[in-house]
């Protein structure tokens, strides 16, 4: 799933008319990068959505507390993912996006 993601992004990059070419060269490298690294990713395991069940009358802290201890073992199991996901976050806010 993750694949299609980054694939999905990489055709709008192209396709973005606001964007000059070399936004486009430095957020599609990125991507590549992120590509690469999602490759490495078990297969099974791209799209845990095991988080997403959750009783509706519950409190929100114990969603968040499991949502905060989700991200943390990404990043300590997939460091690079994760840097190269920020990269590529923060370049599309810094152009606005």
């Amino acid at each position: 799933m993750i694949h299609r993601h980054i694939e999905n992004l990489a055709s709008r990059v192209r396709r973005s008319r606001k964007l000059s070419p070399e936004q486009k060269e430095t957020l599609l490298q990125q991507l590549a990068d992120l590509r690469t690294e999602a490759a490495h990713l078990p297969r099974g395991k791209e799209d845990d959505s095991s988080i997403t069940s959750v009783d509706d009358d519950g409190p929100l802290s114990p969603l968040v507390r499991e949502l905060s201890d989700s991200i943390e073992r990404l990043e300590s199991s997939h460091p690079r993912l994760t840097e190269l996901t920020n990269q590529v976050a923060l370049a599309l806010a810094n152009m606005g996006i």
